[in-house]
């Protein structure tokens, strides 16, 4: 069995019980760098796009001046004194760039969100921190299992669907991720001997 330097805590442990074990680890980070600054550089372009578009659009607002756009096909004047056509708009523009602004806020801090511990069980994955307790069944994974250097992922069958505008909708699947593992490679082929095994045990059963 392979266990990380740092002692289980005791309600890991106890979630164990008597169970055999592969590995006990604990993750570094609750995701991988490499996720989370794609995820800071979409955010901070969006937050680019809507910053430059607002100003654009609020021109009128920095420079004293009345401008034109069309509402339901009529030219309508904005400006000083007349802020009403655009009122609506703004406060869209405002609403978006909060969602946006959040989301940034929301995925830096990830960087500094602890990992979880995870202890491959024979016939589940176990995912411990001290407020919850989890096991994933290893035929809920769908055997695509990635190593980006130290750092693992694991895709699993349950997700959701993303609705998309003007495109088909897309089912976006769960993953856990393991990461800053000096042994990933070993993890890895564990895990995925695991999820053959209970796919082979599934395909048997049926």
């Amino acid at each position: 069995m392979m266990m990380q330097a740092e002692t289980p805590p005791a309600g890991l442990q106890a979630a164990i019980g008597g169970a055999t074990t592969d590995f006990i680890v604990k993750s570094k980070r609750a995701k991988p760098l490499k996720q989370v600054f794609i995820g800071v550089g979409v955010t901070l372009f969006l937050l680019v796009f809507l910053s430059l578009f607002a100003f654009i659009f609020l021109q009128p607002l920095f420079t004293g001046e009345s401008a034109t756009m069309e509402v339901n096909g009529v030219p309508t004047t904005y400006g000083p004194g007349n802020w009403g056509p655009i009122l609506g708009p703004g406060l869209l523009i405002g609403l978006f760039f909060l969602i946006g602004l959040i989301a940034l806020i929301v995925t830096v801090r990830s960087i500094f969100l602890p990992g979880d511990w995870f202890a491959v069980l024979p016939e589940k994955l176990l995912q411990w921190n001290e407020k919850k307790t989890l096991y994933h069944d290893w035929d809920q994974f769908t055997g695509t299992v990635h190593v980006w250097g130290s750092d693992i992922s694991l895709e699993q069958k349950s997700g959701k669907m993303v609705h998309r505008k003007d495109k088909p909708d897309r089912y976006v699947s769960d993953w856990i991720y393991i990461v800053g593992q000096p042994d990933a490679q070993q993890i890895a082929q564990q895990c995925m001997k695991r999820i053959d095994a209970a796919q082979a045990d599934k395909k048997q059963a049926a």
